[in-house]
Parts: structure tokens; C-alpha cells; sequence
């Protein structure tokens, strides 16, 4: 089942095909900056009424009408048509597009009659909007005074607060200066089966990151930073990071939502089984020369590099020769590979308790070595 196609900057040509309507299930469709020409079909668009992320057919040479059943994409929260050479009216059923949150069709020569247009030489203010104002002012003076009183009293009223560790601490000033919502563990765990390593969509020493799902059928990325891995001043590093993402604006980045202090996003609490998950995946990425996640051969659904590790253990030496990187194949090697896939398969296994500790696999290594 295919969520994701990615097909930009292939210069393909032609119109959509009336088939691509069979996938049925993506999320995300990214056609932009080829040479794709015709309308924009309408019958194929209606099948993706479950997309749930973007549309992208920018930078194109698509001509005619914008098909109203753009407007059945409520779930999409972006869509981007701009620079093509469309014409006349945009459709009033994009005002169904509850989730919308980005919508461009710059570029064309298309106007919007359903939208009401801006008042022009009206300055003057009723004076019931002046009591109004009046009112939410006075309001605003009395929150400030009740703040105040609450700041003042605090040591009083919030006794137990000045026990708090420093790292919740932290986890509010990073939370309120950024705007940022912070996510209960509950939330993350959900969303991704316990961080279970069939969610995972990349990984590095560094960091690890997830494909989750909310209850509300929400679909986002969520990053684990290993910070035990940075220096001592890992808030510093924590906010600076989501800082960055904070103010990165790209049609082909996802925005940040919020966050959860590393200790509760994964495991909740710091261990070394994190470093030891993320050497399994270095080692199958170094053997095989493949990302941690690509799509499969049979029906181009999703898999991640461990699937594919795990599938050709199973099915014999032949099968790992065939998924290891050319460059590193010699005679006689095919049992210690076989080995090495077998000990980053127990490094990433989903339950942190049945991995290994680093002077475990340091061991089985060492034997390894030996034994040639």
C-alpha cells in the first residue's frame, strides 16, 4: 500500500494518468517541477480524498480549470498548483478544507469570487466596537493584577513547585518561548506503538526518527534526540535545535508541532540501549549501503532496512549476498555478513530489553574476528 510519492524534479511529461487514481491511499503527492501538461483531472484527484499531508503540482504546464474536487481533499493540509498556466475561478468547495493551513495558486491567471473583498475608506469605529474595547482592555488590566499577585505569592501558593528538577524547568522555558506544545509520553508511545522499530523512518547515532499517528488521525514526524551523546549543556542544544526547526518554512518540511523532554520521548529515561539500536541500524546501512527506509521491490509499499535485513537472515546466505553492497563481497565472507546481520538484528530489536549491552556486541565482534 503506497502513502508516499515523491516524483519532483524528473522532468517527466505528459498528463496525470487517469490509473493513478488506483492509489487510493496516499498521504502525500509531490509531482512538482516537471513538464507535465493537460488539465488537472478531476476523477483522479477524487481519489484521494484520504490524503492527508500535501498535494504538490507546482512549477508545471497544466492549462484549464482547477477541478472542484480539489475540494474533497479535507484532510490535506496543504496544497500547491502555482506556477502553471490554470484559468479562471478557484472552486468554492475548497472552503471545506478544514486542515488547510498552506493554499497556493500563485502564478496562474485565476481570481476567487467567493472571497469577500477587503473594505476600502472605512475608517470609522461604531461605538459599540469602542465599548468593546473598552471592555477587553479593563479585562486585561485585571489578569495583569491577578498575575502579579500570583507571582508574588508563589513561594506561598506553588511550595512545591521549587522542588521541581532543572530539566522540567528547562522543558517550560523551551515550551513557552517557542510556542511550542508539550506532549505527555502517552501521547508519543501511542502514536508510535511504543516507538517500536517498525515506526521508524531514519536514524543516526544522533537522533532517531519516527512515523506516528494521533488519536485524531493527525500524521507527523517525531525526532528522538539521543542527547547523552552531546556535551553536558544538553538543553542548550535542545532548544537550539528546535529553535532552527521552529523557524524553517519549506513546502517540503513538515512544521514543528511540539515537543517532549528526550528522557520521556524514548524509554523514558536516558540508557545506553539507544546507542546500541543505533549501531544495529549504522551496521545494516554500512553493509548494504541502503537508507534506513526505501519501498519495496514486490508492491513499492514503505519497508524499512530492517525488514528487509531480517527477511534475507531468514532466507539463507544467498539471500544476504544479495542485499549486501557489491564493493564489500569476497569469497568467504558469506558467514561472517550473516553473523553481523544477525547481531545489528538483535541491536534493534523494538523491546530495549532484549538488545544487548555495548560490551556484549563488542564481544560477539571480537569473536567474530577471532574466528577468521
Amino acid at each position: 500500500m503506497l502513502s508516499y510519492l515523491d516524483l519532483h524534479g524528473n522532468k517527466l511529461n505528459g498528463s496525470i494518468p487517469k490509473n493513478m487514481g488506483k492509489l487510493d491511499h496516499l498521504l502525500m503527492l509531490d509531482l512538482s517541477h516537471n513538464q507535465l501538461t493537460g488539465s488537472i483531472p478531476g476523477d483522479v484527484i477524487a481519489h484521494f480524498k484520504d490524503m492527508q499531508m500535501y498535494l504538490n503540482l507546482s512549477y508545471n504546464h497544466f492549462v484549464g480549470n482547477v477541478p472542484f474536487e480539489l475540494g474533497m481533499l479535507e484532510m490535506a493540509q496543504a496544497i500547491d498548483v502555482s506556477n502553471n498556466n490554470l484559468s479562471g475561478v478557484l472552486p468554492k468547495t475548497l472552503v471545506g478544507c478544514r486542515n488547510m493551513f498552506s493554499l497556493d495558486f500563485s502564478g496562474n491567471n485565476i481570481s476567487a469570487k467567493f472571497l469577500r473583498p477587503c473594505r476600502e475608506n472605512d475608517h470609522s469605529v461604531s461605538k459599540k466596537a469602542i465599548a468593546i474595547i473598552a471592555a477587553l482592555g479593563s479585562l486585561a488590566v485585571l489578569l495583569l493584577v491577578v498575575l502579579l499577585i500570583l507571582y508574588l505569592n508563589r513561594g506561598t501558593i506553588f511550595g512545591n513547585s521549587a522542588k521541581t528538577s532543572d530539566t522540567e524547568n528547562h522543558e517550560s522555558v523551551h515550551g513557552s518561548s517557542m510556542g511550542l506544545k508539550r506532549f505527555s509520553p502517552k501521547e508519543l508511545e501511542y502514536a508510535t506503538g511504543c516507538f517500536s522499530s517498525d515506526y521508524i523512518i531514519g536514524a543516526s547515532s544522533l537522533s532517531t526518527v519516527y512515523k506516528g499517528q494521533f488519536e485524531d488521525g493527525q500524521v507527523v514526524a517525531i525526532k528522538s534526540l539521543n542527547l547523552h551523546q552531546f556535551s553536558a549543556n544538553t538543553d542548550k542544544i535542545f532548544k537550539r535545535e528546535a529553535s532552527t526547526l521552529c523557524q524553517l518554512r519549506h513546502r517540503n518540511l513538515v512544521k514543528i508541532l511540539g515537543y517532549a523532554w528526550e528522557k520521556f520521548a524514548y524509554m523514558k529515561k536516558v540508557t545506553t540501549k539507544v546507542d546500541v539500536f543505533s549501531f544495529g541500524i549504522i551496521v545494516m546501512e554500512f553493509l548494504t549501503r541502503k537508507r534506513p527506509t526505501g519501498l519495496s521491490e514486490e508492491d513499492s509499499s514503505l519497508i524499512s532496512l530492517r525488514d528487509v535485513v531480517a527477511k534475507a537472515v531468514a532466507n539463507g546466505t544467498e539471500q544476504i549476498i544479495n542485499i549486501v553492497d557489491p564493493e564489500l563481497i569476497t569469497k568467504d565472507h558469506g558467514e561472517v555478513l550473516e553473523e553481523l546481520f544477525k547481531l545489528s538484528l538483535c541491536c534493534t530489536f523494538s523491546d530495549p530489553e532484549h538488545r544487548p549491552n555495548m560490551n556484549e556486541v563488542l564481544s560477539a565482534l571480537v569473536k567474530l574476528k577471532t574466528a577468521r
